[in-house]
């Protein structure tokens, strides 16, 4: 996957070949290479979020968020946000 802030003409070309999932931008032997923008990352991210909110009726807090994020990516989390203890 290669995600930009923008992609160039042909960049954009080759992710919207004919016959081929928008974005994917080369394939071979079981190997697929995917050119997307992040606003097209954030936009499908948030319409799955939607998407499961309405189904499942599921809301997740900002709490609930962080909390995972300290577990399952602890290392990328900014020491700022490691502590569960509130901030003020």
């Amino acid at each position: 996957m290669i995600v930009s802030t923008d992609l160039d003409e042909a960049a954009k070309a080759d992710a919207s070949q004919t016959g081929r999932e928008r974005g994917l931008v080369w394939e071979q032997e079981g190997i697929r290479v995917w050119a997307r923008s992040w606003a097209e990352v954030i936009d499908e991210a948030e319409y799955r979020l939607n998407f499961v909110k309405e189904r499942l009726g599921y809301a997740p807090s900002d709490e609930l968020g962080l909390d995972y994020l300290r577990r399952a990516h602890a290392q990328f989390v900014p020491d700022s946000l490691r502590s569960t203890e509130p901030t003020s």
